[in-house]
């Protein structure tokens, strides 16, 4: 069951983060995400649905090398990575932090009054990038590079971007993306003089209408060092699989 949770979750990634960044496939049971214009660790990484061989890593260097990017390793951290994690030490990466994924167990939020939630429309794109930037990004230096990713997404079936709107503008974003029995709830976020007032739980809400009417699986991802796992634990998300982040210093 955790390996089949492993493969849905590592695909699922890969469809929704296509349309930000190059994803590849640079060895078996390894997947890869490679960009020249977005710098974080998640959208220039590799991650495994297997332990690599030796050789793999050869490859993989190879691989984000021609594409001018210096790859993290999001490696799980059962007892079959061992080696892998000896052999990135031995090369230079460090650990830097954590990775989750999460499932829903339970429905354990409702949504708010006065909060409307709704797929956007194509007009509402540049609203959609507008407020996820203030959320993540605190500027709109990124808009022109977001909508065309978002624009992108918007064109893929199996991409739905949400946004939840409160007295008028929209103060909250959220993608869902579904395949292979999962659906999984990216980019969720409130712009801050919003936070509190149950925005994100209307989301939550609508993905969990979604999810249960496609009669998939639902599934999100956190970075450790956002502090927001307990945020997810108490509305019904339970830890299902773990990563430690390796990353090596410019040489």
């Amino acid at each position: 069951m955790k390996r089949a949770i492993e493969a849905a979750d590592a695909l699922n990634e890969v469809g929704w983060w296509s349309s930000w960044a190059s994803a590849f496939r640079p060895a078996e049971g390894a997947y890869a995400l490679s960009s020249g214009e977005f710098e974080e660790p998640l959208f220039n990484r590799v991650f495994f649905t297997r332990p690599p061989k030796p050789k793999d890593l050869e490859k993989i260097a190879k691989a984000f090398a021609a594409r001018g990017a210096r790859p993290s390793f999001f490696v799980l951290t059962d007892d079959r990575y061992s080696g892998l994690r000896k052999a990135l030490r031995a090369e230079g990466f460090r650990k830097e932090g954590g990775f989750h994924v999460m499932e829903e167990r339970r429905l354990g939020v409702s949504a708010a009054s006065g909060v409307d939630v709704h797929e956007a429309s194509g007009k509402e794109l540049e609203a959609w990038s507008r407020t996820y930037l203030k959320v993540f990004y605190g500027d709109e230096a990124l808009l022109p590079l977001v909508l065309r990713c978002v624009r992108r997404a918007k064109a893929d079936e199996s991409d739905k971007l949400v946004v939840a709107e409160q007295e008028g503008g929209v103060v909250g974003t959220m993608a869902l993306h579904t395949d292979e029995g999962c659906t999984g709830l990216y980019c969720l976020g409130t712009v801050p003089d919003r936070r509190g007032g149950g925005v994100a739980g209307s989301l939550l809400a609508f993905a969990h209408s979604v999810k249960s009417d496609l009669g998939t699986k639902l599934v999100l991802q956190v970075f450790e060092s956002d502090g927001v796992e307990q945020f997810y634990l108490r509305r019904g998300y339970e830890r299902v699989l773990s990563e430690e982040i390796f990353r090596r210093d410019q040489p």
